[in-house]
């Protein structure tokens, strides 16, 4: 077997021309620490499995990929990245905090909604805007669409 191995090596470099090998050979040197971090990234990507996953997508047909490649799709990813880079610049301690509350607030309303009510006056109007927390939500808004509509 090492024979048929070194036969075949042979082979191969008598095709290339001398100096193409040594050509070669230096950009291999010159590169070694390059290539020896890809096989290790390329290891640990074969045994996340996600190798696999990168070799099934470009196996796959066209029409698969023309599916992904949608504007529609596009669009997505797009937002998604921008959604992911936007919490990412938001204070942890904040994001946590509302993230605790939210689903509960959310069940809470949803219940408020789906309940039968009568018509509102304008006094339980009026009371209801005068309320903490009606107050805190305007100003919230406000100072959020203030700082939208600024220019930087």
């Amino acid at each position: 077997m090492a024979n048929s191995v070194d036969s075949k090596l042979q082979e191969a470099l008598s095709k290339i021309d001398q100096r193409e090998l040594e050509e070669l050979l230096n950009v291999l040197v010159e590169s070694k620490d390059a290539l020896i971090q890809l096989a290790r990234l390329a290891k640990k990507l074969q045994e996340s499995g996600i190798l696999s996953a990168l070799e099934a997508i470009v196996e796959s047909s066209d029409e698969e990929f023309n599916a992904l490649a949608r504007a529609e799709v596009m669009g997505m990813i797009g937002n998604m990245m921008m959604a992911m880079y936007m919490l990412g610049t938001i204070d942890q301690r904040i994001l946590v905090e509302m993230s605790n509350k939210v689903p509960a607030c959310i069940d809470n309303a949803y219940e408020e909604f789906s309940r039968e009510h009568k018509k509102m006056g304008i006094l339980e109007m009026m009371n209801l805007m005068r309320s903490p927390e009606f107050t805190a939500v305007l100003r919230a808004m406000h100072r959020m669409l203030s700082c939208i509509k600024t220019k930087k």
